[in-house]
């Protein structure tokens, strides 16, 4: 059974009342107030350009009916704590905002009596719509305080890997052939299947012309260009990977792991490599051998064949450095093993008895908390221990007298924060072909999109890699919806417009239509279901037609499920104008196929959230007032700076281990930890997790 995790990790950001900055003024507090904070997107973010069109839609049929307007504006970091302490009465009625924030703000002395039920402010169709309609109920978890739900999921992002099957076809070409030749032997039979199961995936769009081009892209990464065009891999070289990988023995278990198996099979299998830690780490070993031969020969030829089977060196952004693995967010990691250890459905951060890999306890009448930090958790060994794996890998390369800590890493691992001066984007490495596993965001998934190189059939989506080979693991993230109650002389109009401002943009082809606007997924069940016939190619979001002939036999359930949407929402299908033709990621080669691949599909091959519940589980995490602080101090620890532990310069023989330990060294993430003081806690103290 498939599970989809969905951790609930606090992203907000609280500063102290020293250093708060606001936007431009109040604006017309007679309309209902909407802000979008900096601490959840910026301002020219496509979840913003999302909720302008939302709040214009809205106001277009409100002022038709006579209603109130809204007022939506982006608001600078700290605006809200900013208007705490300037002048309550001009709090938002609403504001987008991640889980934490709103903790905060329960048990802040000015607005703890102001926060928002959201149960009760959707009004009586709370129950239908929200209780009974999210793709999990779980999600309501996530923005619950005590007995009231203070945060509604609106947009949701999934943690999602992808494999890079036409490199495990030349890593395993060369390993199992010592040669790179596809044409003959293992290396035909190997891109025999995955083509044949490519050609099944292909089946599942409506356009013709991909389903003839199914086959995986002819590149080459290892090896050099010779003069006849062809790229050829030495001896040596094809040496060096076959002992990197663990010799004889462990290649030949790696042959016949797969002797036999057709199609789905052979990709089953790919999937289990790349869901282990123990299984990937050979693969990442001898990818790094050869991504860093350099006995005479060009190590890396990165090249493409043309039509007529000549080879030519591929252009990529990232020519100079290359990884065998990238995971976007380390903290991420973290989180993930854990659920995958634990198989848990929340991830408790508040509870003294949780197993969780910490805990924080606040006393706000003390105006103190304490962190625990629990270095014996299995989880917490799990994670650190594969990062040291890869750390020993870099180490023998010999980089890390380089001063860049990305280019230390060179042939081995990347992150997504190791470069303390700008963005280190895995999909672009990805995208260059010589990476074998990524992990990211569905948010960031169109961006996997701008490969001119690698074609939608050599990526397949996968779930998270862990110690246990535990597959369909996934995290969820994405700011949802709270709000303080409304105030003024009109206030208890204001209301009646927030509640029906609600249950608007719940309606499932406004929060789809929003969901493909902003790049993030709808987090209803009926929502999602408008969102799948976009993206699975049934229905055409720019001609307004159908891909498919709903009065087909075949297409019975299809037709039933568009005529239940259309009546329950009073909507029809039609084109999505209003939103950027650069926006508009609908059909678009990769979105539509690996979302049909990250959820699974019905017997008819739809994607259905009906059937994700059966076969999905998602865990949430509990609130705590530090955890965005303390996700923070992890990457504080964990990557840019001296002393870090992936600062291979200058920090080369300190063990991940150390991330728990209590100290004051920058790879400590205690040390980190107790900078995170705000208004509400004054001291923070942070302790190991006594054994019992």
């Amino acid at each position: 059974m498939k599970k989809l995790l969905a951790i609930g990790l606090s992203l907000s950001i609280v500063a102290s009342s020293a250093t708060l900055a606001v936007s431009c003024g109040p604006g017309n507090t007679k309309n209902v107030q909407l802000w979008l904070l900096q601490e959840s997107a910026s301002a020219t973010s496509k979840i913003n350009s999302a909720y302008a069109q939302l709040v214009k839609d809205y106001n277009k049929q409100a002022k038709a009916a006579g209603k109130l307007q809204v007022d939506f504006k982006w608001k600078a970091s700290g605006a809200i704590n900013k208007t705490m302490i300037t002048d309550k009465a001009k709090l938002p009625d609403l504001y987008v905002s991640y889980p934490d924030a709103v903790s905060y703000y329960k048990v802040a002395s000015t607005t703890k009596d102001l926060v928002r039920d959201m149960k009760k402010t959707y009004g009586s169709n709370y129950e239908k719509d929200i209780q009974n309609g999210f793709v999990d109920p779980v999600f309501l978890t996530e923005g619950t305080i005590g007995e009231d739900i203070n945060v509604l999921p609106y947009f949701k992002s999934l943690d999602f890997s992808t494999i890079n099957l036409n490199l495990f076809r030349e890593v395993y070409t060369i390993l199992v052939t010592g040669s790179n030749d596809y044409t003959a032997d293992e290396g035909k039979a190997m891109t025999d299947q995955i083509n044949a199961y490519n050609a099944i995936r292909a089946k599942r769009t409506s356009n013709s012309n991909e389903q003839k081009n199914s086959d995986l892209s002819d590149i080459k990464i290892f090896g050099k260009i010779d003069a006849q065009g062809k790229v050829v891999v030495t001896k040596e070289q094809v040496q060096d990977m076959q002992d990197a990988f663990g010799g004889e023995s462990a290649i030949t278990a790696l042959k016949e792991r797969f002797d036999g198996k057709k199609g789905s099979e052979v990709i089953n299998e790919i999937k289990a490599i790349n869901a282990r830690h123990s299984e990937i780490l050979p693969f990442i070993r001898a990818i790094n051998a050869g991504l860093t031969f350099n006995e005479g020969v060009d190590a890396i030829a990165q090249a493409k064949s043309d039509k007529n089977g000549k080879y030519a060196k591929m252009t990529t952004k990232t020519t100079n450095q290359h990884y065998a693995i990238a995971i976007d967010s380390l903290t991420n990691k973290f989180f993930m093993d854990y659920a995958s250890q634990s198989g848990k459905t929340v991830a408790d951060t508040t509870s003294a008895d949780s197993d969780f890999i910490y805990t924080v306890n606040p006393n706000f009448d003390k105006k103190e908390a304490t962190v625990t930090l629990d270095k014996e958790s299995q989880a917490y060994k799990n994670t650190t221990s594969f990062l040291q794996e890869l750390k020993n890998i870099a180490l023998q390369n010999n980089n890390a007298t380089n001063t860049d800590i990305a280019a230390q890493w060179d042939g081995v691992f990347l992150s997504g924060k190791m470069d303390a001066s700008a963005k280190l984007y895995v999909s672009e490495y990805f995208n260059s072909g010589s990476t074998l596993y990524s992990s990211g965001s569905t948010a960031g998934m169109w961006a996997y999109q701008s490969s001119t190189n690698l074609n939608r059939y050599d990526i397949l989506v996968t779930s998270a890699i862990n110690a246990e080979g535990n597959q369909g693991y996934f995290l969820s993230q994405g700011p949802g919806i709270a709000g303080f109650n409304s105030q003024g002389s009109n206030a208890a109009e204001k209301e009646k417009t927030v509640t029906d401002f609600l249950n608007y943009i719940y309606k499932a082809n406004v929060q789809a239509a929003s969901s493909i606007q902003s790049g993030y997924l709808p987090s209803t069940k009926d929502g999602m279901s408008v969102f799948e016939k976009y993206h699975t190619e049934k229905f055409n979001v720019n001609t307004g037609e159908w891909n498919v002939d709903l009065d087909a036999e075949t297409n019975a359930d299809l037709k039933a499920e568009v005529e239940r949407l259309e009546s329950t929402y009073n909507f029809k299908f039609a084109p999505i104008t209003a939103v950027d033709s650069n926006d508009i990621i609908v059909g678009k080669w990769l979105t539509n196929d690996m979302l049909v691949d990250y959820f699974g599909f019905n017997n008819q091959g739809v994607m259905d959230p009906r059937v994700m519940k059966n076969n999905l589980k998602y865990v949430i995490g509990t609130l705590n007032i530090l955890g965005d602080g303390i996700r923070n101090s992890f990457d504080s620890a964990l990557k840019t700076g001296t002393k870090t532990l992936m600062n291979l310069n200058d920090n080369p023989g300190t063990n991940f281990s150390e991330l728990f330990t209590i100290g004051k060294e920058n790879y400590n993430v205690s040390k980190w930890i107790y900078e995170k003081r705000n208004d509400l806690i004054s001291d923070i103290y942070v302790n190991p997790k006594n054994k019992k």
